[in-house]
């Protein structure tokens, strides 16, 4: 059977008189499993148990798949193809990477060697994967529908570009077009109870994110993200290349003062604005970002029309501005922190 490595085959036929067959039985050993068959040179019925997904050439050509399942076919000549349902079920396996206990698919050749999927899914207890559309048997064009629910980011990242990670639970609706060789991916995500970063070691929990992509010859387009976690929310968008170089703006970031990443060593209050370009590739990257808070309070004093210029490169600080009013003083501070030596050098000016 095309793709699929046979073991062992018995059969008996019935020949015409013309050399052809008018009926044919069959069975054997494929796949790590046993397929049965009976039809004529127009029609066929084939059924399969206990196959092994890794050992079929037309499903790893196009992704990486494990586990067993079995089928069961009804078909019939239509000039050169082979046109009809098939019916398969499978368990405790993966499909590009997502992992299933159950697996169910309805699937209907059709002529010019396409294949209609009604739907294909891959479930788990609380999780499910839903795959329908319509493929060329060879690859060369598709449009497939996949709605992912409540699924764990932590399966996803071998389709991510490099150095990216992500956790946390997923809903995922994705359309996949062209060439299952090189196919473009768009689709809408929405993240929870998770992270995301550069590493697993640097990431910024989240308690949601939002937003759009666009994946087409290697570089993937984020856009409309909202992301919000304990302590801030901004949108952001930018591209993220396969070796894992980003470029990512962001935008209408929101952070109260007394929830920032650093400990104040007294009360601080008063909601601040932020936004930025944030570049790089994995954990050494660049930051050059704004932020504005009108009406600030620290250790009991009210800051006013507070405004900051950041640049951060290799772990030191760079504040070419950073000025606020106090009553009738006005302050101004240019410098660096530096994190390698914990120092601050710059110039501090007083106005009264």
């Amino acid at each position: 059977v095309e793709g699929i490595p046979l073991n062992q085959l018995q059969f008996t036929a019935g020949m015409t008189t013309s050399g052809g067959f008018d009926r044919i039985v069959g069975s054997g050993r494929a796949a790590g499993g046993s397929i049965r068959f009976e039809g004529t040179q127009s029609r066929l019925s084939l059924s399969g148990d206990g196959l092994n997904l890794a050992q079929v050439t037309p499903v790893q050509r196009f992704i990486a798949a494990s586990g067993i399942f079995s089928l069961q076919a009804n078909l019939q000549r239509s000039g050169q193809d082979w046109i009809g349902p098939i019916q398969t079920t499978g368990q405790n396996g993966e499909i590009g990477y997502q992992p299933f206990d159950t697996l169910e698919g309805s699937i209907q050749l059709v002529s010019g060697g396409y294949a209609e999927i009604s739907e294909i899914s891959l479930l788990q207890p609380g999780r499910s994967h839903r795959v329908k559309g319509w493929l060329a048997l060879d690859g060369s064009s598709s449009q497939l529908q996949v709605t992912s629910r409540n699924i764990r980011a932590e399966n996803i990242l071998p389709w991510l570009p490099s150095g990216v990670f992500i956790s946390g639970n997923v809903d995922n609706d994705l359309m996949i077009t062209g060439s299952l060789y090189n196919p473009i991916a768009a689709g809408q995500v929405r993240l929870s109870d998770g992270s995301v970063g550069t590493a697993q070691d640097s990431t910024i929990l989240l308690d949601r994110l939002n937003g759009s992509y666009q994946r087409n010859n290697g570089v993937w387009a984020l856009s409309d993200i909202q992301v919000s976690n304990w302590n801030m929310n901004f949108s952001a968008q930018g591209t993220v290349e396969e070796n894992g170089h980003y470029e990512i703006r962001i935008f209408d970031g929101q952070m109260p003062l007394e929830r920032a990443l650093w400990r104040w060593p007294y009360p601080a209050t008063g909601q601040t604005y932020f936004s930025g370009n944030l570049s790089g590739q994995g954990t050494d990257f660049s930051f050059v970002g704004e932020a504005n808070g009108p009406a600030l309070k620290m250790n009991d004093q009210n800051i006013q029309d507070f405004r900051a210029r950041v640049e951060i490169r290799d772990r030191s600080i760079l504040v070419p501005e950073v000025s606020f009013r106090q009553g009738n003083g006005a302050f101004s501070f240019a410098g660096v922190l530096d994190g390698n030596q914990r120092s601050i050098k710059g110039d501090l000016d007083v106005k009264n």
